[in-house]
């Protein structure tokens, strides 16, 4: 550049803006008045291309398989955006390229088939003007939970009786099906193959009580997980079988109460009851050979007349059958005797049972409006709520109280009620939140509250 030196005593400065990179030599060149050439000193000057700086923005966890957007930024140096320039990317071993917009931004997609990181870089080659720059981020992909839920409708069974199990599995398609292991108090009894919905059959050689859960070790798609806890009671097979002649015999010599009383005595002690039973067999065995004795006496017996074989016949075979008779008609006897002693030692004994039935029924009003109360005020957590419309759907529909909660809701769809959407989102809740290990979402538990307590008043209705 040439410039005119006007004033020799003023301060000179110039500006310059260098549009190539490197090092640059500045000096300045002139002529003096009586035309002599004059140089000044040389300023060496580096110039560098601008700096630029990549940004990139995306969401840090995902589930596999899932397409992740992924924004990118570039700016230069002084936070100007570059527009129209060429960033390349890669991601799982894969490049692509993408281009800037008039505000420096630019997206792709990533995804990840494997549980683990996604790595993802972005590089800027630069240019004549601008410095190269790149960037990186991680986006860590998981696999999907799930959850299991067991239950059965037997809780209480007898060695070597079958108990069928139902489940569900929820967090799959029914396309898809997993390995589940059945364990039974830490053993694992059996490995079944399982789709959304599955089933299968237990049965225990041995008394106690069982606890049976579902577990599922997990694969490349899904975490493990373990079901909820279902607990068996395993007895030793009753004594007295329904129907049995035992049974039937002791119906005719003593009421139905006294009976249930000698199931559960003989249940304890059957080696008392094994005594008995020989004991009869020993009566009935020797009745039997005394009928035979008397019959061989009647056809070996000569000359003693037709009256002499009568009273041989009644000696030796009716008249033991009728001590065998008598004494069992004395035992009946005794025991209505005995019951009828009781009837007349304690008169009045109906009118202050009934009497006591009244206030025990009156406490369990109040207790019901009480925590009818607890419930309203949302006093209760979520089982103790479920547990108050448990017990008063048992009690209302005469139900058993072993029955699952999605059997009492069957028996409530059965029953063509007006609240049984209420009842099945209520079930629904208390099942996730106890089987499943999921809290209820926003607006769900004051839902659940109110539904209960709505279906417990029209119970009183």
């Amino acid at each position: 550049e040439t410039h005119s030196l006007k004033n020799l005593t003023a301060e000179l400065q110039k500006k310059h803006r260098f549009d190539r990179h490197g090092e640059h030599l500045i000096y300045a060149e002139g002529r003096t008045v009586d035309g002599k050439n004059i140089t000044s000193n040389i300023v060496k000057v580096n110039v560098s291309k601008i700096p630029t700086f990549i940004l990139l923005s995306s969401q840090y966890s995902a589930l596999l398989n899932d397409r992740v957007k992924i924004t990118g930024l570039i700016l230069n140096y002084y936070d100007a955006p570059l527009h129209a320039v060429n960033v390349t990317v890669e991601a799982a071993g894969e490049e692509t390229n993408a281009i800037s917009d008039s505000r420096g931004l630019f997206a792709f997609y990533g995804t990840r088939s494997s549980e683990g990181c996604l790595n993802v870089s972005a590089f800027y080659p630069g240019s004549e003007i601008y410095n190269s720059s790149s960037a990186n981020i991680s986006i860590l992909f998981s696999r999907f939970s799930l959850a299991i839920l067991i239950e059965s409708g037997n809780m209480d069974v007898n060695v070597n009786e079958t108990v069928n199990l139902s489940g569900s599995v929820s967090g799959i398609n029914y396309s898809y099906n997993i390995p589940l292991t059945i364990v039974a108090n830490d053993l694992s009894l059996q490995t079944i193959r399982a789709v959304k919905d599955f089933g299968f059959a237990l049965s225990f050689s041995r008394p106690g009580t069982y606890e049976v859960y579902a577990s599922f070790p997990g694969d490349s798609m899904f975490t493990p997980a373990k079901s909820n806890v279902v607990t068996i009671t395993v007895r030793e097979k009753p004594f007295f079988q329904e129907g049995s002649i035992i049974k039937e015999i002791l119906y005719v010599l003593y009421n139905e109460k006294e009976v249930e009383e000698i199931i559960i005595k003989y249940r304890e002690f059957n080696i008392l009851f094994i005594c008995f039973l020989l004991l009869i067999s020993a009566i009935y065995a020797c009745t039997f050979k005394k009928v035979i004795s008397a019959l061989k006496g009647i056809r070996s017996t000569k000359g003693g007349g037709h009256r002499s074989r009568f009273h041989l016949f009644l000696d030796k075979t009716i008249a033991p059958l009728l001590v065998l008779f008598m004494n069992f008609y004395t035992l009946i006897l005794k025991r209505n005797n005995h019951n009828s002693k009781e009837e007349e030692a304690e008169p009045g004994i109906e009118s202050a049972s009934a009497e006591k039935q009244a206030v025990t029924n009156e406490e369990v009003v109040k207790m019901e409006a009480l925590e009818l109360k607890k419930l309203e005020a949302f006093e209760l957590d979520l089982g103790e709520a479920y547990r108050l419309l448990f017990d008063a759907t048992i009690t209302q529909y005469d139900l058993r109280k072993s029955l699952t909660p999605r059997e009492v809701l069957e028996a409530i769809k059965k029953g063509n009620e007006t609240f049984t959407d209420a009842f099945i989102d209520v079930t629904a809740i208390h099942e996730r939140a106890f089987y499943g290990g999921m809290g209820p979402v926003d607006g769900e538990e004051e839902r659940y509250f109110k539904a209960i307590a709505d279906i417990l008043r029209r119970f009183k209705e």
